[in-house]
């Protein structure tokens, strides 16, 4: 279970535990956090923030992978997996008045994100 907190921390409680015990981000948002997602196929969480930026987290310890920033606050996040691949997945990324599609790399984190407007 992942969940937002104010100041725009990511919390965490992994299902295999019988008492909750709490996973706190290492890297938490400026902002509100407004959207997580969770991706099987990459074991990682990304969050959303009204500061503008996206990150990408390990299930496991919510280690920041990745994060990158936009001029306007994010209302949404969701993973959009690949047709070709299972190490691959995009993020679609929700604004006030539009969307944009962010392709996440294969295996992870190291090559850079190409972002692709939508209307």
């Amino acid at each position: 279970l992942a969940f937002g907190t104010e100041p725009g921390s990511v919390t965490c409680i992994p299902a295999t535990q019988r008492k909750a015990k709490y996973v706190v981000a290492d890297r938490p948002h400026n902002g509100r956090v407004t959207a997580l997602a969770y991706s099987m196929q990459l074991a990682v969480v990304a969050s959303a923030s009204r500061d503008g930026s996206v990150r990408l987290w390990t299930v496991d310890k919510l280690h920041c992978l990745r994060a990158v920033e936009f001029p306007a606050p994010l209302t949404s996040v969701a993973f959009l997996p690949s047709a070709t691949t299972t190490r691959s997945a995009s993020l679609v990324l929700g604004f006030a008045e539009h969307a944009c599609l962010l392709p996440t790399p294969v295996d992870g984190v190291d090559a850079p994100f190409r972002i692709i407007g939508l209307a």
